[in-house]
C-alpha cells in the first residue's frame, strides 16, 4: 500500500523541452489502487490536454519512507476519460443544497444583468439549481427557460417554482437564436477549462445577436476536484481573452464577496458579437 504525500512539479521549461505546447496538462497520479486526475493550467489557455504519467516506486518499510517518482511527459489527445462528475454531488442531496442556496440574496447581480435586457425578454437560466433565479426572473416578467444537469435539482426547482425545468447537460445545449439573455450564476465553474470553449460556443449559438450573457466563477487559478465537485476557478484577468476568443464582447468584469461565506467571486457580463 502506498502512503504519504506525493507532490510533482513540472516547470514551464521542462514542458518546453519535451515539446509540450503552451496549453493544458493533465496529471494522472496513481497512489496504490486509486487514481486521481489533476489539471494543471499553464497560462490558463484552453486546448487539448497532454498527459503526465507518474510512475511511483514505493520503498517498503514500517516507518514512513520517501517515495521516488519518475515523471514522464507523454503527448496525448485523450479527453474526458476520468473527468469528475459534479452532477452526482447535487443528485445525492438536492433538498439540502436547495436549502442552502434558495434564499441567498443575489438580487444585485440579477439587477445588473436584467438592466441590459428588454422588457419581457427571453432568459435561459443555465444550471438553475434550486430555481431561485428562475423564479425571480419569472416574477420580473421575463420568459424563463430553466435547465440543469442534475435530475434531483430539476425536481427540486420544479417544486420550488412551479415552472417547467428541463434536464439537460451543458454540452447538449441545443437552442439556436432563442434567448435575449443567458444567466449562468455559479454553474460554468464546474466545466473543465478545456471544455469551456465548446460550451461557450453553444451559449453563443443560443443567443440572439447582441444577446447578454452573465457568468461567474470562484476567483483564483485552481482547477480540479474540491469538496466533492470539479472546479475551474477564474480571475478577472482571465475573462477578456476567454470572451473574445469565443465570440463575446466584455461589458463588465468585477469581483464580489459572497455574504456570510467570505468567498471571492469573479463575475462577467458579456455581449454576443454580431
Amino acid at each position: 500500500m502506498y502512503s504519504g504525500t506525493m507532490i510533482a512539479t513540472v516547470t514551464t521549461r521542462e514542458m518546453m523541452m519535451q515539446g509540450i505546447p503552451d496549453r493544458n496538462v493533465r496529471a494522472t497520479m496513481c497512489i496504490g489502487t486509486s487514481t486521481d486526475i489533476v489539471r494543471i493550467r499553464r497560462n490558463k489557455a484552453s486546448a487539448i490536454l497532454s498527459s503526465i504519467s507518474l510512475n511511483l516506486s514505493p520503498v517498503s518499510d514500517d516507518r514512513m519512507k520517501k517515495v521516488t517518482m519518475e515523471a514522464v511527459i507523454i503527448p496525448s489527445v485523450i479527453r474526458n476519460t476520468m473527468d469528475f462528475d459534479s452532477t452526482s454531488f447535487y443528485d445525492r442531496d438536492p433538498e439540502g443544497y436547495s436549502g442552502k442556496t434558495f434564499t441567498a440574496d443575489v438580487s444585485d447581480l440579477r439587477c445588473r444583468f436584467t438592466s441590459l435586457l428588454p422588457g419581457g425578454a427571453s432568459v435561459l437560466d443555465l444550471g438553475c439549481g434550486s430555481g431561485r433565479d428562475s423564479l425571480a426572473f419569472h416574477e420580473m416578467g421575463f420568459r424563463v427557460t430553466s435547465i440543469d444537469g442534475s435530475e434531483g435539482m430539476c425536481r427540486i426547482a420544479r417544486e420550488n417554482t412551479g415552472l417547467d425545468v428541463r434536464h439537460l447537460l451543458f454540452r447538449d445545449l441545443d437552442y439556436i437564436d432563442r434567448f435575449d439573455g443567458v444567466w449562468a450564476c455559479s454553474t460554468l465553474l464546474h466545466v473543465p477549462s478545456d471544455e469551456l470553449p465548446a460550451v461557450l460556443s453553444l451559449i453563443h449559438r443560443s443567443l440572439h445577436a447582441d444577446g447578454v450573457f452573465y457568468m461567474s466563477f470562484k476567483d483564483g487559478d485552481f482547477e480540479g476536484e474540491r469538496d466533492g465537485r470539479y472546479y475551474t476557478d477564474m480571475s478577472v484577468d482571465d475573462i477578456p481573452s476567454l470572451a473574445s476568443s469565443n465570440g463575446f464582447d466584455v461589458i463588465d468584469v468585477w469581483n464580489s464577496v459572497e455574504p456570510d461565506r467570505d468567498i471571492l467571486w469573479t463575475n462577467a457580463l458579456l455581449r454576443r458579437k454580431g
